[in-house]
């Protein structure tokens, strides 16, 4: 049995498959996109020979009074296909204790849930709107999970 969470509310999955998109290209439509950088180790990786995951595109928002979500997607051509494709992660993050409410990764269209995560806050200024912290997560993408390790974020937002 597996327990989502989506929008503060608790979804119960007993069997079957939960399917979510996001467009980012939508929901972050007028967002202004912070300045820094967002890395990490794919492992397995996701599109054969690409181990890194190194963000091109990097948005750090309040979500609501209470949290901000960091989106990080990276736009590489599958170097199988010669198609453009798109790794993301999504982290949301509580402003109260710097906890990971929720994380994704996002492959293609497709999120996929993160089972187990961590986040190491190094310095987080919202006064100089600097976020800086280490993070792990590992999803249910392919078999076996997909691990992403020695992430780095340092943002100015």
């Amino acid at each position: 049995m597996t327990i989502a969470k989506f929008d503060s509310m608790k979804y119960k999955i007993t069997a079957g498959e939960l399917e979510l998109s996001f467009d980012a290209l939508r929901d972050f439509n007028g967002a202004k996109a912070a300045k820094g950088t967002v890395s990490a180790t794919v492992n397995p990786p996701i599109f054969p020979g690409l181990g890194a995951f190194q963000a091109s595109d990097v948005f750090f928002q309040p979500n609501d009074t209470t949290s901000h979500l960091l989106f990080a997607e990276q736009v590489v051509i599958d170097p199988v296909s010669g198609n453009e494709q798109r790794q993301a992660v999504l982290l949301l993050v509580s402003d109260d204790d710097a906890e990971i409410r929720s994380a994704f990764l996002g492959v293609g269209s497709g999120l996929y849930p993160a089972n187990d995560h961590s986040l190491e806050v190094k310095e987080w200024d919202a006064v100089k709107k600097i976020f800086k912290a280490n993070f792990t997560l590992r999803a249910d993408y392919g078999s076996p999970s997909t691990l992403l390790s020695d992430g780095k974020i340092d943002l100015r937002y």
